[in-house]
């Protein structure tokens, strides 16, 4: 129906734009703001324009330079500074971001992660997870095949990095995660003594190391802060 349509004033050439795949909202203080990616333009840039009924906008300009795809954009707070996370891609084998201190400046665009594999090696689609002022990771869809006909949803979480280790055995690196803060340890023994060694969420602040333990398959083993 096109009533259900909106419209974008100042934008060129609006009736003709391409923004299937790129149009995040983001709703703050009565006003709803509209980030897209025009497919039929050139050159790429994401664009950006608001709206008090999120039906009729008013274009304000293009907020990122780069031939990218925006996809998601959420707000956070850090010492009472917000901040405006927005998660980018271009249907190939990586997931970017970028951070900005208002909704009408954004920094460059940086990679966040690369595809695990063949099957989410074209990755099409991304959501941050959030509550409560946290990101706990990004749900995205992606496909095996350049004709982005084979699709699956996959996720990634940012937690901390878990290792369990002795003079033979190294586990944990890759680790594969059933959700945030749930890591699973694939091992190669059904039992076996070492230490677990813990690092925060940036892989590298080593936050706890264990006394030796024995770890049987199976184990569920959980860490909390003192």
């Amino acid at each position: 129906m096109t009533s259900a349509l909106i419209t974008v004033t100042g934008y060129p050439d609006w009736p003709n734009a391409d923004v299937n795949g790129s149009n995040a909202v983001i709703y703050e203080n009565d006003t709803f703001h509209l980030y897209f990616t025009d497919f039929n333009s050139t050159p790429l840039r994401v664009h950006h324009a608001t709206s008090s009924n999120q039906r009729d906008f008013t274009y304000q300009g293009w907020v990122l330079d780069y031939p990218i795809i925006a996809q998601d954009v959420k707000k956070l707070d850090f010492g009472g500074q917000p901040y405006y996370a927005m998660l980018l891609h271009q249907n190939t084998n990586q997931i970017g971001y970028s951070i900005g201190t208002s909704l009408t400046s954004f920094s460059n665009p940086q990679t966040l992660f690369y595809s695990q594999n063949l099957n989410d090696q074209y990755i099409t689609s991304g959501s941050f997870v959030t509550s409560n002022n946290r990101i706990y990771g990004i749900l995205y869809g992606a496909s095996s095949v350049a004709s982005l006909d084979k699709n699956a949803i996959y996720a990634k979480w940012l937690q901390k990095k878990v290792i369990f280790k002795n003079e033979s055995v190294h586990w944990g690196e890759p680790a594969k995660a059933l959700g945030p803060n749930r890591i699973i340890l694939s091992t190669s023994t059904q039992i076996e003594t070492g230490r677990f060694y813990i690092y925060d969420t940036d892989a590298m602040t080593l936050l706890f190391v264990s006394p030796t333990v024995s770890v049987r398959q199976g184990d569920i083993w959980n860490y909390v802060t003192p």
